[in-house]
């Protein structure tokens, strides 16, 4: 088995002369026609133009991809690992799953490698299914915020409530959010909010 560095990506035939928007994916992902891809690009998905639509059809192919290569791997420290940097992407998109890979990680000593990596596997992809409700997002960027809310002036605090307001009221993108948690991961020293995967799912903001 070969785990390629970059994402496999079909495209199909009513989009092939899409030349400008394929010269934005070339550099982050494969684009092929073999059958092995992680994700199709349709003429119905370039027509849904919702950000929420964009955002879950990348972080999920990005976050497979990277699932894949960390079972590739063979570890269980390392999948240990992509459990750790992908808890608060997980609590967005499945609080109840995301316990459940807890749990069978929490097993991880007395379960050969082959049989934890099935599982986590099928529980990941089965989370994935579904967008996240706004409500979802917006716990998962408090509990965020909650590593480093001490450090946080009042003024910091005001905005990030003001900012989950407006974007509840679609006044605000989740992009705009987390890229206020990430200066303040900076900002702060906290390294392990830093290499959260939710604050940066993909390299894909929008079309």
């Amino acid at each position: 088995m070969n785990v390629e560095q970059k994402p496999k990506i079909a495209l199909s035939e009513d989009i092939r002369d899409r030349t400008t928007w394929i010269e934005r994916l070339q550099g982050k992902v494969e684009i092929t026609e073999g059958s092995r891809v992680e994700g199709t690009v349709t003429e119905a998905l370039l027509e849904k133009t919702e950000e929420v639509e964009w955002d879950h059809f990348w972080t999920k192919v990005f976050t497979l991809h990277r699932m894949r290569r960390t079972l590739y791997e063979g570890s269980k420290r390392e999948l240990f690992d992509f459990q750790s940097h992908h808890k608060y992407l997980l609590m967005a998109y499945s609080p109840g799953i995301q316990k459940q890979l807890g749990r069978l990680l929490a097993r991880g000593k007395e379960v050969p490698f082959y049989e934890l990596a099935e599982e986590y596997s099928q529980l990941l992809e089965k989370a994935l299914n579904r967008i996240p409700t706004k409500e979802r997002h917006i716990n998962a960027c408090q509990h965020i915020a909650g590593h480093v809310k001490r450090k946080m002036t009042e003024e910091e605090k005001e905005l990030l409530q003001s900012e989950l307001e407006q974007y509840l009221a679609d006044e605000r993108s989740l992009q705009d959010i987390r890229a206020l948690l990430r200066e303040w991961a900076h900002k702060y020293g906290d390294d392990y909010i830093a290499k959260q995967a939710y604050l940066k799912p993909h390299p894909f903001v929008s079309m």
